[in-house]
């Protein structure tokens, strides 16, 4: 089938929602008979099964197994059945149909039992305005609430969650009476309720035009034809907001008779009777509903609320002081308060203006009114003034130390207790002789000990206000009011009161687990007492259970669904656990609840941006003008600043998510940041800003600062850990980076970044110091990366490199083909080479080394790198020739002028090994277009120094003698030199550059003198510069060039620079445990390089003894871990040096004659420099 073939058959317009698909289907499924019509059955059931297919992308064979049930002719058969009942709405509301549906040998059947269970579901996933007690009759007979998560995997999340909803009401109160529906039997009864349930909700704006709205919308509804009469109570109120009060009210009273046990129309219906001026008719109202048997919390909060203000609007301050009051038992809300608040100020100023008349009644009331306005002074000093009315009775102690008690006079309080429970005693020994206790008696002990625990909670609370709270007094006050809430609940066990004020005195402890527990048992003796419920959900959170905090928040509704914490604290866990559509649904609700407030309109502000898809930049344009508009409103509304901050950070967060973050972007996305963080500096603004300037802007210095905070104010997030770690690396503060990825690991031992840093930062420090420990703390961090995430390219990729380092050249080996299993990439190609080059087999890695020059990809490969192992290949080999058409073969076939530059240095080297010094020099030229030194030409200073290093080296490598066109260069070169020197605009590293090597080159041809001024030209200029790269040889070429001009004492002063700067890598191994000297002279995979310098600073210092000592030390170590010569030319030329120093001028020349021939280039400057030396001593010797 097409697609128009397809929606052609379904009746509907091309869509690709399923649950239109999915509607249209049961719908004429119902006139589709499998048994009449059996090529019509098929054909729609193709029509269904295809249109699903096209709108999830599947093919068919995947659509026909997920429909599979459809092609039972038993499904359409019940399928019919299931519309008959629901259709008819009669039927629909009888549950004896519901019943004969479900004993139906369909469903009942062990075969075909489960099938039917889904097409039952799956009709009423679409068709769900069932009655009350229908909806608990399918959850005995199906567990809908216990089973809700495995009917998601099945069925859509938001159906599954409303069936939940409905079942949670418990009772039919409250819930819509289906049974007042009149209309035709098969009317559009569904469409009626979406809209008015679409109706109440909305928010009509009090204008001419919004009238206008709701009086069509009203008119749309009637359309139905249908009756019922909350519908009618909606008409009844829209006449009231066009000023036909008489109307109103008569259709409210008209609602009201024909709807004896309707509290929604009898508490609404007395709304609108007072709306409309007939208060008399209203509190009959309302003073008759509560009389009923049966009435809900709702209820009885809006009957006495709504009476109170009646009896204020009267002026009958007493009345409205005794209605309010029990109103505020159920529930505390602001216009409550403001109400009480106006009651408590008519009384007071009522009663003082006729002080010296009061009755006992009144002056008690007066009290009472002082201590719950919060006038606690003036009270006590009207009652100081006015001591005749204060009795000697229980009853005023009481309300006496409760205002002494507000007023915080907690010693006179603590007085008034005490006389109260004499007042009491005196009573109690009248009663003796009495065999039945007295009920009121043992109450009024009760009272008495729960407000000495009530003194002894507001001691606690003063001690816990001063800027420096004794811990111990803490204690020692709150087990003193404990105890004394205990006594009083040893005689007044379930006394709801004193349980509520022990919960929050240990709520106040942050005792979460005891709070629980008591307002569970508050909960049991009254089970419609709102606080606990919230009180019990603020714990769960405290404890981080979020499940708790649903569950309850669905308790904590039933009962009262005005109070906004519960909707809050709700969509705090769902918006934590990124479940944005449930947090939606929670604040729809709270919205239904008319219990929004700004938090909860700023987190449905959040969880809608939430929901914008990156890629959806309409839908992020009109998020980014809602969040404007949201934080516009509420800033002129006067919105806490918290709120406004977190609806910034909020905007931050979008724009970040949503947008490509140029210049411009971030600059954005600060700005909202920052602003967040002025209204309200918080931890979470902290931790935005420290990741954004992290991620973004690679501000450590800022990031670490905003991140700090976070640290320091209590944040364990492993994300800040992670960061501050990062930061840390950045600061080169490796050991406290370490400490950080720690404590990331530990509060997220899956936080697999953190695995890898650590992994890194142990694998950086074995590659600055070689030392073995940390190469296998690196290891183990990757392994575990590996054991926990899986294995991937990097970790085969790091661990080859490790092993190359620790010489195991077959583990290495291994990880590199465990990588190319993978994927061939030229890192792994590269590795494979290296570890196949050490194990010696030559021929086979230069192919490795070849293939990863040849892959087009940038995973670790190194052109360069590669061209220098078959260099050295061909020259291991002797094959010089060989090697020369090797590398002008791929000189003529790249572009790429790193390599090029390479291929002539290879070529003029290989030039120079055959002895063809003139070849070597033309191929020197053809690189640099000259080889004169003397003057940069159009060069930079850079490249016209790495001019001087090649044109020297052809001498100084491959010329065992010098000859004048060498000491022209010299002259040359130091006339560049000059030239540089005198540049200011020059680079000191090019100036130091140039100058070492004029240096070195007069060095090695035994010109000391010269040699010494050039080099202590160059460490003058970067004698203070931690960036340049050759200073350790620059301060060995002083030392040396001192020592054989004889100045030991300048020798021994280049010598110390020249061991500070040994010893620097290495100052990052303290957690070793080892002296500078134990780390520089173990064993290990560079040590006999290490110890090569050690010999060296020792030697040239005049220090013999230590030197011969490393030497000793070095000759039986193996070789570097990156050496494949034939021998260790730095142990030759220890040889060498020590024999000359013995006068052994033939072992001498021996030795470094040997380390020529060992020597990489078949050369070494340093060994043609003391061949040339003896060759002297010998002479002079002759002579």
């Amino acid at each position: 089938m097409n697609v128009s073939e397809i929606f052609g058959i379904l009746q509907i317009p091309e869509t690709k929602e399923e649950g239109e698909i999915r509607a249209a289907y049961y719908r004429l499924l119902t006139g589709v008979n499998p048994e009449d019509d059996p090529e019509g059955f098929k054909r729609l059931r193709r029509a269904y099964e295809e249109g699903i297919a096209y709108v999830r992308g599947l093919d068919k064979e995947e659509t026909a197994s997920g429909v599979e049930w459809l092609q039972n002719q038993e499904a359409g058969r019940l399928l019919q059945q299931l519309a008959d009942i629901y259709e008819d709405i009669s039927r629909r509301q009888d549950l004896d149909q519901w019943k004969n549906l479900l004993s139906d040998e369909f469903f009942q059947s062990l075969e075909d039992g489960e099938t039917a269970k889904w097409i039952l579901f799956s009709y009423l996933a679409e068709h769900f305005y069932l009655p009350w007690h229908i909806w608990k009759f399918l959850d005995q007979e199906f567990s809908i609430e216990r089973d809700q998560e495995e009917l998601k995997e099945h069925l859509p999340k938001e159906f599954v969650d409303y069936m939940v909803t409905k079942l949670q009401t418990n009772t039919r109160k409250g819930s819509f009476p289906f049974e007042k529906l009149k209309g035709q039997p098969k009317g559009d009864y569904d469409g009626f309720i979406r809209e008015y349930g679409k109706f109440v909700q909305e928010k009509f704006e009090p204008t001419k035009e919004g009238l206008k709205e709701k009086g069509r919308w009203l008119e749309k509804i009637s359309l139905y034809a249908i009756d019922h009469p909350w519908f009618d109570l909606e008409l009844a109120k829209y006449q009231a907001d066009q000023e036909a009060y008489e109307k109103a009210a008569e259709m409210a009273r008209k609602l009201i008779k024909e709807n004896p046990e309707d509290e929604h129309i009898w508490i609404l219906g007395a709304n609108l009777l007072s709306i409309c001026g007939q208060e008399e008719d209203a509190r009959r109202v309302l003073d008759d509903y509560l009389t009923w048997e049966e009435q809900t919390l709702w209820g009885k909060f809006h009957a006495f609320s709504g009476l109170a203000e009646m009896e204020a609007e009267q002026g009958r301050w007493e009345r409205a002081k005794a209605l309010s009051d029990n109103a505020r038992v159920i529930h505390d809300t602001e216009e409550l308060k403001k109400l009480q608040d106006q009651i408590h100020k008519k009384l007071i100023e009522n009663y003082r203006k006729r002080e010296e008349s009061l009755t006992d009644e009144e002056a008690y009331l007066l009290c009472r009114c002082f201590v719950e306005s919060g006038q606690y002074e003036q009270g006590l000093a009207f009652f100081i003034s006015h001591p005749e009315y204060c009795q000697n009775t229980a009853q005023w102690h009481r309300q006496l130390s409760a205002l002494k008690l507000k007023a915080g006079r907690v010693e006179e309080a603590f007085k008034e207790t005490e006389a109260w429970r004499q007042c009491m005693l005196v009573e109690l020994k009248g009663r003796l002789n009495e065999t039945k206790p007295d009920e009121s008696l043992t109450k009024e002990l009760a009272m008495n000990a729960y407000m000495e625990g009530e003194i002894y909670n507001k001691c606690y609370m003063q001690e816990m206000e001063k800027e420096t709270s004794n811990p111990e007094t803490l204690k020692e006050l709150a087990d003193k009011a404990l105890v004394w809430y205990d006594r009083a609940l040893e005689l007044q066990p379930n006394q709801v009161e004193f349980l509520t004020h022990k919960m929050l005195l240990l709520r106040e402890q942050k005792e979460h687990q005891k709070v629980i527990d008591l307002c569970e048992k508050i909960l049991e003796i009254a089970p419609s007492f709102f606080p606990p419920y919230s009180y019990l959900q603020e714990a769960y959170e405290n404890l981080k259970m979020p499940q708790e905090v649903v569950n309850t928040f669905y308790r904590a509704k039933n009962i009262y669904d005005g109070n906004s914490e519960i909707y809050l604290r709700a969509v705090r866990v769902f918006l934590a656990y990124q479940q944005y559509q449930d947090a939606l649904e929670i604040l729809h609700q709270a919205e239904k609840a008319d219990a929004m407030n700004f938090e909860l309109q700023a987190k449905k502000i959040i969880a809608l941006c939430r929901l914008v898809h990156r890629k959806d930049k309409r839908a992020w344009k009109e998020a980014d003008k809602a969040v404007d508009l949201a934080i516009e409103q509420m800033t002129q509304e006067g919105a806490d600043p918290g709120l406004l901050a977190d609806l910034y950070l909020e905007r931050a967060y979008l724009n970040e998510n949503n947008s490509n973050l140029h210049n411009k972007e971030k600059a954005r996305i600060l700005q909202y940041a920052n602003k967040a963080l002025e209204l309200n500096d918080n931890i979470h603004i902290r931790y935005f800003l420290g990741r954004f300037y992290l991620e973004y802007n690679q501000d450590y210095k800022q990031a670490y600062e905003h991140l700090k905070s976070c640290e320091d104010r209590g944040m364990t997030f492993s994300g800040m850990y992670l960061f501050l770690g990062n930061c840390q690396e950045y600061f080169k503060n490796y050991d406290l980076a370490l400490s950080y990825y720690s404590k990331a690991i530990e509060n997220d031992p899956y936080c697999q970044n953190a695995f890898w840093r650590t992994g890194r930062i142990w694998r950086n420090k074995c590659k600055n110091t070689l030392q073995v420990e940390y190469a296998h703390k690196a290891l183990y961090y990757f392994d575990q990366v590996e054991e926990r995430f899986g294995a991937s390219l990097d970790v085969f990729r790091l661990r080859s490199y490790l092993y190359l380092i620790l010489r195991d050249y077959d583990q290495a080996l291994f990880q590199a083909e465990k990588g190319l299993e993978q994927g061939t990439d030229s890192g792994f190609l590269l590795l494979k080479g290296r570890a196949l080059r050490m194990l010696g087999h030559y021929e086979e890695a230069v192919k490795y080394f070849e293939s990863s020059i040849s892959c087009q990809d940038t995973y670790g490969g190194s052109e360069t790198f590669c061209y220098g192992q078959i260099f050295q290949y061909f020259l291991v080999g002797k094959r010089f020739q060989e090697g020369m058409k090797y590398f002008e073969k791929v000189l003529e076939s790249t572009e790429k002028e790193e390599i090029r530059e390479a291929c002539l240095d290879h070529i003029a080297d290989y030039a120079s090994m055959t002895g063809d010094f003139q070849l070597a020099l033309s191929w020197v030229k053809r690189r640099y277009k000259t080889v004169d030194l003397s003057d940069r030409g159009q060069d930079t200073w850079e490249r016209a120094g790495q001019r001087v290093r090649s044109v020297m080296y052809l001498w100084l490598i491959f010329q065992p003698e010098l000859d004048e066109l060498f000491f022209e260069k010299c002259r040359e070169g130091a006339e560049l030199a000059e030239k540089v020197l005198k540049d200011d605009n020059a680079l000191q590293a090019d100036q130091a550059k140039i100058c070492q090597d004029v240096g070195e080159a007069y060095f090695c041809a035994g010109d000391y003198k010269t040699a010494r001024t050039f080099l202590e030209r160059a460490y003058r200029v970067v004698k203070n510069r931690e960036d340049y790269d050759e200073s350790q040889d620059l301060a060995g070429l002083l030392m040396k060039c001192c020592y054989w001009m004889g100045d030991l004492e300048k020798a021994k002063e280049y010598g110390v620079v020249y061991r500070k700067l040994l010893e620097k890598d290495y100052k990052e191994c303290e957690d070793l445990g080892l002296s500078m000297e134990e780390l520089l002279s173990r064993s290990g995979p560079d040590s006999k390089q290490r110890l090569y310098h050690l010999f060296c600073y020792a030697y040239y210092t005049g220090q013999y003894e230590k030197a011969r000592d490393y030497a000793e030390k070095m000759f039986p170590e193996k070789m570097c871990w990156w050496c494949q010569e034939e021998g260790c030319a730095e142990e030759w030329e220890i040889r060498g040096l020590l024999a000359f120093l013995d006068k052994k001028y033939e072992e001498s020349q021996k030795a470094f004659e040997q380390e020529n021939r060992v020597h990489w280039l078949n050369g070494s400057s340093q060994a043609h420099q003391m061949l040339r030396m003896i060759k002297n001593y010998e002479r002079k010797r002759r002579h």
